[in-house]
């Protein structure tokens, strides 16, 4: 292709939009549409139809590296696999880092708008570890979810997504109605009535409790078993587990224009969609489940080259891909509580410590041998965990930062560990009067995800971390069970969830101050 010969020296970002620009005007006067899905193609056609879908793939790209670097780098590092399997009516996404896209459906009933807002909802997928995360969850109403949540975040950030997808209103609500018509469409049995749910700063673990509690499973379970029995075929079979809850993605349920799963969620044992082109390398799956680790790196590699590409000026928005890079948009203010006055009262104990010199001379002309009792500065070796799971955002990120600068600025001679957690304990960082290491602090990945407070109890003792003091940055969600209580006194800095603090729960292990955020 003659546009390629001058492209040798440029990055891989730069030629996808180098290309990009060359051909835009080219593809606008040449665009393909697929035919229906239940006609019969030749295979000349078959090859235009995939042809054409490649080439709305590389303009979509080239978008996503205009405006949202983030997922730009995030993207490259997956595999994108046209196909005309019946099994991936529309979309699909593994832990293998392998995004499926049905042909038919990727040129028929997405927008390039939509294409793009797809493509970063299925990233997300893979960086919110959410193949991970289901644990024991059942797999369709987990994925429910899981949707709702990353889509709710992708829609704050201005992103189009189909209409066929699960969404949130403007205000962060899932209506009653919406939620109603999704259970009917799936046969579902439910034990009570369906109400509006608020997400706003909501996990997807917190919803799926949600969703579960208007589910009566058993009926539900009995109702497809007896469907099956009868011949019938359910409007959702799954994988023919009951508790599949359904085949996710449903053409049916697309084209009725209900609300439905817009993607599938391939289980580690599920049947992977067979690619259009086996004899095309690049479009051939990934087979080994991507760790945890490998993940992380990607996602660090993305906020890094977000962050290059930001402070090169090069990308319109102005940003990193959203709230999806936030470590750069730390904003710092004027700390709401006094930490001298709070932590003096708080670990009065360990701020003045007191140490025994030689004996004194009066002592032993008393008859007595007793050493003299001399007092010294103390050291505050304090334990902070931070809260970084889904239902934190930039905003409380920054509150938190800035109290706890204040804490180190109001003892000199603090020691604070800092820990990251979600529903894993993922990161540490020493921060010290030694090492005021102020930027690794305000420039840490925070990952999102679920939520498990008890990681951060197995990890102190697993490490056998030592403190005065333990001070928690979360939004009082927090596991009502023993493993909760330290060995040491707690100290819960609240963030207010949906307009009010929930400190009903931790209130009973330790001492609480609120923040306005």
């Amino acid at each position: 292709m003659a546009i390629l010969t001058h492209l040798d020296s440029l990055s891989l970002a730069e030629r996808y939009y180098k290309i990009y620009e060359e051909i835009e005007p080219m593809l606008t006067h040449a665009k393909v549409t697929a035919p229906s899905s239940d006609r019969v193609m030749s295979g000349e056609e078959a090859a235009k139809q995939l042809e054409a879908l490649r080439t709305k793939w590389l303009r979509c790209k080239a978008i996503i590296y205009n405006e949202y670097p983030f997922f730009f780098k995030f993207l490259t590092q997956q595999k994108f696999i046209p196909t005309w399997a019946p099994s991936c009516p529309t979309m699909a996404v593994d832990a293998k880092g392998n995004i499926y896209c049905n042909i038919s459906f990727g040129l028929n009933q997405l927008t390039e708008d939509e294409f793009v807002g797809v493509l970063m909802h299925e990233c997300l997928h893979i960086m919110n570890f959410t193949f991970d995360r289901k644990g024991d969850r059942i797999h369709e109403y987990w994925n429910w979810a899981t949707d709702y949540i990353m889509n709710r975040d992708l829609q704050a950030d201005g992103v189009k997504l189909p209409s066929i997808g699960l969404l949130c209103d403007s205000n962060g609500i899932i209506p009653a109605k919406q939620l109603k018509q999704l259970f009917e469409s799936r046969g579902i049995v439910l034990k009570k009535p369906v109400t509006d749910i608020d997400i706003n700063k909501r996990s997807c673990e917190w919803l799926y409790d949600q969703i579960m509690d208007f589910i009566d499973i058993n009926k539900t379970n009995q109702k497809k078993k007896e469907e099956q029995k009868g011949g019938q075929k359910a409007e959702d079979q799954g994988d023919g587990d009951p508790n599949s809850g359904g085949n996710e993605g449903d053409a049916g349920t697309i084209a009725s224009g209900k609300p439905g799963t817009l993607d599938k969620h391939l289980e580690e044992t599920s049947e992977s969609p067979s690619p259009a082109d086996p004899n095309n390398p690049d479009e051939q799956p990934n087979t080994e489940i991507k760790s945890s680790g490998q993940t992380k790196t990607e996602i660090n590699d993305a906020d890094t080259y977000a962050k290059g590409r930001e402070r090169e000026g090069q990308d319109a928005r102005g940003g990193g891909g959203g709230q999806y890079s936030r470590s750069n948009v730390i904003e710092f203010h004027r700390p709401q509580v006094n930490w001298r006055r709070v932590l003096k009262e708080f670990v009065v104990k360990t701020v003045t410590d007191y140490s025994f010199a030689r004996p004194s001379k009066r002592s032993i002309g008393a008859g007595y041998y007793g050493a003299s009792k001399v007092k010294q500065p103390g050291g505050l070796d304090i334990v902070a965990t931070i809260d970084t799971s889904g239902s934190i955002d930039k905003k409380d990120y920054s509150a938190f930062v800035t109290e706890l600068m204040a804490i180190a600025d109001s003892y000199p001679q603090v020691q604070i560990k800092i820990l990251y957690w979600n529903e894993t304990l993922y990161k540490e960082i020493d921060y010290s009067s030694v090492k005021r290491n102020k930027s690794e602090v305000i420039n840490a990945q925070l990952i999102g995800g679920g939520n498990q407070s008890s990681c951060i109890k197995r990890y102190i003792d697993k490490k056998h971390i030592k403190a005065s003091a333990i001070v928690h940055f979360c939004d009082g969600d927090f596991e009502d069970n023993m493993s909760s209580k330290f060995n040491c006194p707690s100290l819960f800095v609240l963030i207010p969830m949906g307009g009010e603090y929930r400190d009903d729960i931790v209130k009973k292990y330790g001492k609480v101050v609120r923040l306005k955020v």
